[in-house]
């Protein structure tokens, strides 16, 4: 995808989206693709700061949300909360906890 089709700043660390649509095989109808990017350092070191070596991690989020109804960064926001409310309640039911009536269940 061309740079200039990316959303937000390439800095180290800050997060960059690119939207498409999408239909694969299979699929009913056409969807809405937000891919998110994120420049992080290779490491931690001052060498690596020196360098300026970065690793590029990319997530992909697929919904039948309309522009009109959120932006890409708003979409990217609730997928990642829907995502920790996931990890929330998967240790609760390892931990017994979902069973036991824990408080805020």
């Amino acid at each position: 995808m061309p740079w200039a089709d990316w959303q937000g700043k390439s800095n180290e660390g800050l997060v960059q989206l690119l939207e498409l649509k999408l239909k694969l095989h299979g699929w009913s109808q056409e969807r809405r693709v937000i891919v998110e990017r994120r420049l992080n350092p290779l490491n931690a070191s001052r060498q690596g700061t020196f360098w300026k070596q970065c690793v590029e991690d990319f997530s992909n989020y697929v919904t039948n949300l309309t522009i009109e109804e959120a932006d890409a960064f708003q979409i990217v926001a609730l997928y990642r909360q829907r995502a920790g409310e996931c990890k929330d309640s998967s240790v609760k039911v390892r931990t017994g906890h979902w069973f036991a009536g824990s408080p805020g269940l």
